[in-house]
């Protein structure tokens, strides 16, 4: 194993484990869209084709009359997104403001066929896109109404990519990072050294930069003595296990047989979320936690308000005060009182951008 496993399942590590109540589907029944269903007063559960895959998703339907605006739910990396009931409660607040929604088990994790830790953020924009497709056949759905909903990586990473191949309505990105995913990767690593291991800034930028010349070891199969040496300074350091490097560099004749997940890292570690947003054509609500300890949301926000000044911008920025990177009460937090649920904020937020979307086609505007 190599380091570059690890930081694969770093850039993967941040879900959302939010508790509440889930639906239950029933009984089973075929769509001629090549869906299959299993229905009940209020969910269906969906599988449906994504490239070569078949995924299975959960969707939720409101009780008002149809047509429904509709939202996709980016799970970012849970295990088993259709079943989770954080999202369940994501759900709730889209549902009771008149959204279908559809929440789907990432490939190769749950009940979907494929293989998550080698899926490329471009192949889950796509599988996401698939998913859209799947509520814009729907004659209960308002095709031209349909947007996303992510967190994590799916908010910043997965969801500027889906919603502008996808042309959505719209997309409500929480706790999403603007770094690349290597960036993000040692800024996680560096954290961890620091809490669990009292490391200096000093020590943790030394390895940070190890790390960086390895990885662009591996990216590009130049520069193995460099990155051999700069393992070596630190392999017999008593931290040496947290600090996401392997003891051993794989030489160059055997970089060939690097793990899929690796590879798969390594091809987009240096993806950038900020020239993404900047290529969006709907509305995005960016919502962050002030307590959040595992991104620079200062940063981030005065960096997204800094970018929806633009004129053609269309970006608004929520900062929660008192909740943490799930979007929870952070112990202790001081924390202004809020009107609303933040999930009900961010369905009412949608619901405004669909209603006038829904006006400005009917006016021919």
């Amino acid at each position: 194993m190599n380091d570059g496993t690890h930081g694969s399942s770093a850039a993967r590590c941040v879900g959302m484990m939010l508790p509440l109540l889930l639906a239950l589907p029933l009984s089973a029944q075929d769509h001629a869209d090549g869906t299959t269903a299993s229905t009940s007063a209020v969910s269906q559960e969906v599988q449906f084709g994504a490239g070569n895959v078949m995924l299975a998703g959960l969707i939720r339907l409101p009780a008002s009359p149809p047509p429904h605006p509709a939202v996709v739910l980016l799970a970012g990396s849970l295990p088993r997104a259709k079943a989770d009931e954080g999202l369940a409660a994501v759900a709730a607040a889209f549902v009771a403001r008149g959204f279908a929604v559809l929440t789907t088990d990432s490939r190769g994790t749950g009940a979907s066929q494929g293989q998550f830790d080698i899926a490329s953020l471009e192949l889950l924009a796509d599988d996401a896109m698939a998913a859209a497709s799947v509520l814009r056949r729907r004659p209960d759905v308002r095709a031209e109404a349909v947007g996303f909903w992510g967190v994590s990586q799916g908010a910043s990473w997965v969801g500027p990519l889906a919603a502008k191949r996808a042309g959505a309505a719209f997309l409500i990105a929480v706790s999403g990072p603007l770094v690349s995913p290597e960036t993000h990767v040692h800024r996680f690593l560096a954290g961890r050294l620091r809490s669990a291991q009292g490391l200096d800034d000093a020590i943790i930028a030394q390895v940070t930069d190890a790390r960086r010349v390895v990885w662009n070891y591996y990216a590009t199969g130049e520069g193995y003595e460099a990155a051999h040496a700069a393992v070596e300074a630190l392999r017999k350091e008593p931290w040496f296990a947290s600090s996401g490097l392997s003891p051993t560099v794989t030489v160059p004749s055997e970089l060939e047989g690097l793990p899929g997940p690796t590879r798969t890292f390594l091809a987009q570690k240096d993806f950038d979320p900020l020239a993404a947003i900047e290529q969006l054509t709907c509305p995005l609500l960016a919502v962050y936690g002030a307590e959040d300890a595992q991104l620079p949301v200062a940063d981030h926000v005065e960096t997204l308000r800094a970018l929806g000044r633009r004129p053609e911008a269309r970006i608004t920025v929520e900062l929660l005060q008192g909740l943490d990177h799930d979007l929870r009460p952070e112990p202790g937090a001081m924390r202004r009182p809020v009107a609303e649920d933040p999930y009900a904020m961010m369905a009412r937020w949608a619901a405004t951008r669909v209603t006038a979307s829904g006006r400005g086609a009917a006016e021919g505007l």
